[in-house]
């Protein structure tokens, strides 16, 4: 914060937090100055995302002796954080939104409730399964008496295009290139079938097209296949939305560059060259 001192108001802190005050006009020069003096320090996880935790357990093993047990390890604070637990492929059942101004969620899986501070628009669309680090809590309103409080998440991707697609639109570069380097499955992402597909969307019209088709017909994951649609989404070539088992496009009335795609760039830069010229 000192090195961008001059647009804020007042700042200050200490190990365990940090604050500041700074007039609206200047938030996107702050933004633009911390990030090019973390690049210049090689600053690097503040890019990358690194999940931290204690442990990782079957959700099915969580008990109130489990979390007794847990809960004998405190009184817990600086020098002695609570346990992180990261619990895998959670079914979200029954979400809804809580809290004063509905910025939070609340769903079930396993019969444990459990509660996502924020994020409120990626269970809005539809996920079905996640994986979460979490700390424990008793409760007397669930028949478990145990409650999963969310600290961070990763998402399944492996049916869900709805919740790949808000990711896709709702990261930054690192974390797009990291969801890249886990899910995609194409060997190479060329010309010939980007223009295919383009092609394809274009043809349907309101009609539509199966999901099972195109993934079938080019050989494609399910993640390959929305990151494909949101480079053309990106570029204003088409708009689109899954609905069941069919996608129906909208095609967009402008012209683009398929190199103009930050998405496009992303890919090639974390696995493969793209192939062919516009």
């Amino acid at each position: 914060m000192k090195n961008s001192g001059n647009l804020l108001e007042k700042f200050g802190g200490h190990k365990q937090a940090a604050g500041f005050t700074i007039n609206k006009n200047n938030i996107e020069a702050f933004k633009e100055s911390i990030n090019q003096y973390a690049e210049t320090k090689n600053i690097k996880d503040l890019f990358e995302k690194t999940a931290v935790y204690d442990l990782e357990v079957d959700v099915n093993r969580i008990n109130p002796e489990f979390v007794n047990a847990i809960t004998k390890l405190g009184p817990f604070g600086v020098g002695n954080p609570e346990p992180i637990i990261r619990l895998n492929d959670l079914q979200v059942e029954n979400p809804k939104l809580i809290g004063k101004n509905h910025d939070s969620t609340s769903f079930y899986s396993n019969g444990f409730n459990v509660v996502c501070f924020n994020d409120v628009e990626i269970f809005k669309s539809g996920i079905k399964s996640l994986s979460i680090l979490t700390n424990l809590r008793k409760t007397c309103y669930n028949r478990n008496n145990i409650q999963f409080l969310v600290k961070d998440y990763k998402l399944n991707f492996t049916d869900n295009p709805s919740a790949i697609n808000y990711k896709l639109r709702n990261s930054n570069a690192y974390e797009i290139t990291e969801m890249i380097s886990e899910y995609s499955h194409l060997e190479k992402l060329d010309r010939p079938l980007l223009v295919d597909i383009y092609k394809i969307a274009k043809l349907s019209k309101d009609r539509g097209v199966y999901i099972r088709q195109l993934l079938k017909r080019y050989n494609i994951r399910l993640f390959d296949l929305c990151y494909i649609l949101n480079i053309f989404k990106e570029l204003k070539l088409l708009d689109f939305e899954f609905n069941n088992d069919l996608i129906k496009f909208k095609a967009l009335d402008n012209k683009a560059q398929l190199e103009d795609s930050k998405l496009l760039q992303l890919f090639k830069k974390e696995k493969y060259e793209f192939s062919g010229k516009d």
